[in-house]
């Protein structure tokens, strides 16, 4: 309900009251952040969980956005769908190989690894990981996945240039 709330012009009570529970929501914040040692120490987790992955993305793009393409939203909005794509595929490369690593820890000791234990790896590692070097997608062998049309239209021309 506080939603409907969030536009209410400055100097109205409702306003006002939004204000003062913003206020009430930080101070309860602030309170277990600074007494509960658990809650600060999760939260630190979370944080350097995020730093990580800005880490990946540093690492991905080094050197500066040219203007041209700063200037216009869409460009820049581009520019920041690729980062962020390329950071979930080298992301979702290494939960797959980790996930594999852990499966055949699991199979030599018999016994599952804890959760504390789990709770400290993070697919954000860039070891292993050539960010410099050529890459090579072979995307015609996935293009009957990836664009179903192409795949018919490729049948037709195979079967024209037979005839």
């Amino acid at each position: 309900t506080l939603a409907r709330f969030g536009s209410a012009a400055r100097g109205q009570a409702v306003y006002g009251g939004g204000v003062h529970v913003g206020r009430l929501f930080r101070s309860i914040f602030l309170i277990d952040y600074f007494t509960n040692a658990p809650f600060r120490a999760e939260m630190q987790h979370v944080l350097n969980r995020g730093e990580a992955v800005h880490n990946v993305q540093r690492a991905i793009h080094i050197g500066k956005i040219p203007v041209e393409l700063a200037r216009r939203h869409e460009s820049l909005s581009a520019v920041s769908s690729a980062l962020t794509l390329l950071s979930n595929i080298l992301m979702a490369w290494n939960t797959t190989h980790m996930q594999r690593v852990l499966e055949e820890i699991q199979a030599a000791t018999g016994e599952p690894l804890a959760p504390e234990q789990l709770r400290r790896i993070a697919p954000t590692h860039l070891e292993g990981i050539n960010l410099r070097g050529t890459f090579n997608f072979p995307v015609a062998r996935y293009a009957h996945r990836i664009l179903p049309s192409l795949d018919s239209d490729l049948h037709a021309s195979t079967a024209s240039r037979r005839a």
